[in-house]
């Protein structure tokens, strides 16, 4: 097997050596006995080590990549998963008026469904989404069904 061999046993001994090595952060590690770190050594996708970039020098191997957080600030475990990638690619996938994830003047709306009207004949309902309500607030109108019937009396139109 040459170096470049990358591949594994099910039954070989696990790699003494870390996949990754963070360093030159400020690690907040949230144990009280060390609440704070230069370095963490990953393995697996899980911290094997916590402590200074000297500390972690044996975990160190050939293979293992060291990123330098120039002093930035890590913690494990905290992560922003609040998406929303729905906004964003659902009306791509329908044929539904796509009024836009900002947040549309009651003209711009207004001018999105005569539009969507006008690419779409007939008198079926004109299903739209994602949309909010701040700038109607803001002109003193209440989006609904008399303000929809004023832009569009001769089609049914429902807004998520």
């Amino acid at each position: 097997m040459t170096a470049s061999d990358q591949f594994n046993s099910t039954h070989s001994a696990v790699d003494q050596y870390a996949e990754l090595v963070l360093h030159n952060g400020r690690m907040y590690t949230l144990d009280p006995a060390q609440p704070w770190a230069d370095a963490v050594a990953i393995r697996q996708g899980k911290l094997i080590a916590v402590g200074s970039l000297a500390s972690l020098a044996s975990l160190i191997g050939p293979n293992t990549r060291q990123h330098d957080l120039d002093g930035a600030f890590c913690m494990p475990g905290l992560h922003d998963m609040h998406t929303h990638p729905d906004l964003a690619l659902a009306p791509r996938y329908a044929d539904d008026l796509d009024v836009g994830i900002e947040d549309p003047t009651p003209e711009q709306l207004a001018a999105a469904i005569h539009a969507y009207a006008d690419s779409h004949p007939g008198d079926g309902w004109i299903y739209g989404q994602y949309w909010v309500r701040y700038t109607f607030r803001e002109a003193g109108l209440t989006p609904g069904r008399e303000w929809l019937d004023r832009v569009m009396p001769d089609r049914p139109v429902a807004l998520l």
